[in-house]
């Protein structure tokens, strides 16, 4: 295994658009498959991605005091400002059904489907939005990546890649 491997698995892992999911088919295809190697990548991948739901709350309390805060002219962040809005609805409107229904085990599945926007990241933001018990929060989102990287993993094991690849995983 090389170095520079672990590092994008590690990377991916924790980036908001790819999160574990795509640092895992990432790590199966650099391992060659199925290998201890893919292995070790899939651990590098999840733990990246174990970091965001102690960390990604403060980092969207911060985005957010900026974001809705800014009232200057510019029109990128004006922009910006509005889809950040439009996704705060979304997100809430989403996860809601999960969380308003099953509660934390909600958060868990929502974080836990892999599919686009679903993941540890928005899994923080609902949880931010909700209103929900920061400890409880971020055990479900742990709860969830670890179901997702299940998922994923066991989806490439079995040559099921289309369930990830045509599916939005």
């Amino acid at each position: 295994m090389q170095i520079e491997h672990a590092l994008l698995a590690f990377l991916l892992g924790i980036s908001p658009l790819t999160e574990c999911r795509i640092a895992i088919i990432t790590a199966f295809i650099l391992s060659g498959g199925a290998s201890p190697d893919f292995a070790v990548l899939t651990a590098i991948s999840v733990a990246g991605n174990l970091i965001v739901p102690f960390i990604a709350i403060y980092v969207l309390l911060m985005l957010e005091k900026y974001i809705l805060n800014y009232s200057g002219s510019n029109s990128l962040m004006s922009f910006i400002k509005r889809l950040y809005i439009k996704y705060i609805l979304r997100v809430k409107e989403r996860a809601s059904k999960y969380v308003g229904r099953w509660g934390y085990v909600g958060l868990a599945l929502f974080v836990g489907i892999p599919l686009p926007f679903t993941g540890a990241w928005t899994g923080s933001l609902a949880a931010y939005i909700l209103n929900l018990e920061y400890r409880k929060a971020v055990i479900a989102n742990v709860v969830g990546i670890f179901i997702a990287a299940s998922i994923v993993v066991a989806a490439l094991l079995t040559g099921n890649y289309f369930v990830i690849l045509y599916r939005g995983g």
